[in-house]
């Protein structure tokens, strides 16, 4: 809402959210070309009141509603009688590969690498832009890449790579240096942070949703405000400068997905107590 995470909560203000849509959406639904969020809004009807009462309906008769972050958790306070936070996961031995997050690329560039949906807005390819536009008229030494095939363009140094499948994802970790996640919204998880952090990469995120979990301030990447493309631009610059501490960042990460996020982790530690609770 307004470029920053949404106050509202759907559950409890259906109409709010249905006007709102409307009204910030409009023209994107006119225009016969939507983006990802509005093409799923049309496809499942999300704005007739048939939805909202399927949706109470199917969270009502739900033993245990699982969520993946705390957020997610306050919003469905009082809809299930058992709701429960348990983290996304990764495939951690999948994703390991031989980089060097300290180190250049062939033409002495640093490598910022912009995974997942680039194209929906809630991503924050706009921050980033404007980052890496800010970043480039102090100095160079860097190229931003995203896997969207842009249009228009945006900055000389941000550098679309187009959609890849997982073995294209896995050679751009290969050849990346640091990973950003520049969401605007309340990100329910964050996928692209772990993949990252298991490839071995710092991550450089907004402090939102579940994001500002995963990324460890200082220790495994850096944390910015949403929507502030300055203090994006100033982490950035901070980590161009600092080799050794991306290569610290890199390997704090790694350890991080394997002990919290790797999938076996995951259920070992998370799902037995749900098995009991719906074994009650």
């Amino acid at each position: 809402l307004d470029g920053k995470p949404c106050p509202h909560n759907y559950l409890r203000e259906p109409d709010v959210c249905r006007r709102c849509t409307l009204e910030s959406r409009s023209r994107e639904i006119a225009s016969g070309r939507p983006g990802p969020y509005v093409s799923e809004y049309l496809t499942c009807k999300a704005y007739a009141p048939a939805f909202y009462s399927q949706t109470i309906q199917a969270i009502g008769a739900a033993r245990v509603v699982i969520v993946s972050n705390p957020i997610m958790a306050r919003h469905f306070a009082g809809w299930s009688p058992a709701v429960i936070e348990v983290p996304g996961g990764a495939d951690t031995k999948a994703l390991r590969c031989e980089n060097d997050p300290g180190g250049a690329d062939s033409r002495g560039k640093t490598i910022f690498l912009m995974t997942g949906r680039v194209d929906d807005p809630a991503k924050g390819l706009g921050v980033l832009q404007e980052a890496a536009s800010r970043l480039a008229k102090r100095r160079g030494g860097f190229e931003v890449w995203v896997t969207a095939d842009l249009q228009p363009p945006g900055p000389d140094v941000v550098k679309p790579v187009g959609w890849r499948d997982h073995q294209g994802i896995m050679e751009l970790y290969r050849q990346a240096h640091v990973c950003v996640v520049p969401s605007v919204w309340e990100e329910p998880f964050g996928l692209a942070a772990v993949e990252a952090m298991a490839a071995g990469l710092p991550v450089v995120a907004s402090r939102v949703g579940g994001l500002q979990r995963i990324v460890e301030d200082g220790v495994t990447g850096l944390l910015t405000p949403p929507s502030d493309p300055g203090a994006l631009a100033a982490a950035l610059e901070k980590l161009l400068d600092a080799p050794e501490l991306r290569r610290a960042m890199g390997k704090a990460g790694r350890e991080r997905a394997e002990e919290d996020y790797d999938w076996d982790h995951v259920v070992a530690r998370h799902y037995p107590p749900i098995l009991d609770l719906l074994a009650e």
